[in-house]
């Protein structure tokens, strides 16, 4: 996690700016709130990005949709979900491979998260994803952030339960396999 930017987002698996089914989650948690206010428009809305100049880089990216310009045109496809609300969030280590994250607005009642997501760790078919078979034996909570830290994602609906942990689906309701209602 990260935070800087006064807003929350969250990436679906990427590395590289390109969706990628072992890279890792990036949730960016910058709006706790301050002085600054909120982050009300991002760079990729309309009219927002910034423009280069001499001591800047002419363009960030290489690659991918956005090559050769400084900023996307849109939101990007590994972006999952964003909102410019202040709020929390939540990081519960459910066992050595499910983490679920809970995003909420302060203006919302606790029990209705604005985004929600199991992050799961799959070293059988990820292998930058192997580490420590026991939370135990990596030495606590700390070795344990470590250890599942750089981890990927499946993304998936907390609305079953972590029993029912089977599709690439998130957010707080379960959408059908052909929906297209995940993105924000």
């Amino acid at each position: 996690m990260h935070g800087h930017v006064h807003a929350y987002e969250r990436t679906n698996r990427v590395y590289n700016y390109t969706l990628n089914n072992c890279g890792p989650v990036y949730i960016t948690l910058g709006d706790g709130g301050n002085i600054e206010q909120l982050a009300n428009v991002f760079a990729d809305s309309p009219g927002q990005c910034s423009r280069a100049s001499a001591d800047q880089c002419a363009y960030n990216f290489t690659s991918g949709p956005a090559a050769g310009q400084f900023c996307y045109s849109s939101q990007p496809e590994w972006s999952a979900f964003r909102e410019q609300s202040f709020g929390h969030g939540i990081l519960n280590f459910i066992n050595q491979t499910h983490t679920l994250f809970t995003w909420h607005r302060n203006q919302d009642v606790f029990d209705a998260p604005g985004d929600t997501v199991y992050i799961i760790r799959t070293p059988d078919t990820c292998p930058n994803q192997q580490g420590p078979q026991s939370l135990a034996a990596a030495g606590g909570p700390s070795a344990a952030i470590a250890a599942l830290a750089p981890a990927s994602a499946t993304l998936v609906t907390s609305a079953p339960g972590p029993a029912n942990l089977t599709g690439l689906y998130y957010g707080p309701s379960a959408p059908g396999p052909s929906s297209s209602a995940t993105r924000n």
